[in-house]
């Protein structure tokens, strides 16, 4: 970028501003000048480099987590592999056998108390791609499919309870009608049964649904065959007199207490 070195102790600057020759023991250096910019005071305008976007760190999508080959027949939630995005819970498993009871939340018994505004059916349900891309376990559905806020009311006065045959207290508390009274569960504080005269070993099924229980009837489940094949995939329960409420245990407890026929015959062989 110099034509010379003088060493008479002259130096100059060319009109161009690019070429000098400079004096004795002085520093030269190039200069390169470009037309200022729109409104700028002169120099050439920084130059703006796109920004990545941050990576997500692992295991912050439901797909980057470890494989459950278990719960998933790739190992993964079927959202994984379709088009559409996935929520950021972990979904319902696909590598189920065919009709079992309860994996699918879609295929309860509608709960209009818990969800109104969509059939009494979990939110997800109506999603497109359905229950195996949109919904959760069946475990996790109070968590990620809460009821609907209800409409808030002015306290009213509390309507007394008819009174009730109050059941014949046997020793011991064996009877489920001589447990404590639950309200939240039942419309007159013990299963419906006690009011018949006969009851099974277990607590009932909860005959207060307008409060909100999901599932509350095993009968209204999809059939499981593989389960329960003599009674039509139903629970045995559902087929006595006096139907479900009278003879069905809780949901939580029916592996307890209508346990697969499959189960019962390996224990009795």
């Amino acid at each position: 970028c110099f034509d010379s070195m003088n060493t008479s102790g002259q130096g100059y600057l060319t009109t161009e501003g690019v070429s000098t020759v400079t004096a004795l023991d002085r520093t030269c250096y190039s200069l390169s000048t470009q037309p200022a910019a729109a409104g700028g005071t002169g120099g050439t305008p920084a130059t703006k480099f796109p920004v990545a976007s941050p990576v997500p760190r692992p295991g912050s999508s439901i797909c980057t987590r470890s494989p459950d080959n278990g719960c998933y027949k790739s190992g993964r939630p079927a959202c994984c592999n379709s088009d559409y995005t996935c929520p950021s819970f972990m979904t319902m498993c696909d590598n189920v056998a065919s009709g079992v009871a309860g994996n699918d939340i879609c295929s309860w018994g509608p709960d209009y108390g818990c969800w109104p505004s969509t059939n009494g059916r979990p939110p997800c349900c109506n999603k497109p791609g359905g229950s195996e891309v949109n919904c959760p376990k069946s475990e996790d559905v109070k968590e990620y499919q809460p009821c609907e806020p209800q409409p808030r009311t002015n306290p009213t006065r509390k309507p007394t309870r008819k009174p009730t045959p109050k059941p014949q207290k046997q020793k011991g508390g064996n009877s489920i009608c001589t447990y404590s009274p639950d309200y939240k569960c039942y419309k007159n504080g013990w299963p419906s049964c006690c009011d018949k005269g006969k009851c099974p070993s277990f607590p009932t099924m909860c005959d207060n649904n307008a409060s909100g229980f999901t599932g509350g009837s095993i009968c209204t489940w999809g059939p499981d065959y593989a389960c329960w094949p003599d009674t039509n995939g139903r629970p045995p329960c559902c087929s006595k007199s006096g139907g479900a409420e009278l003879n069905c245990p809780k949901s939580e407890d029916v592996e307890k207490y209508q346990p697969c026929q499959s189960a019962i015959d390996t224990a009795t062989e």
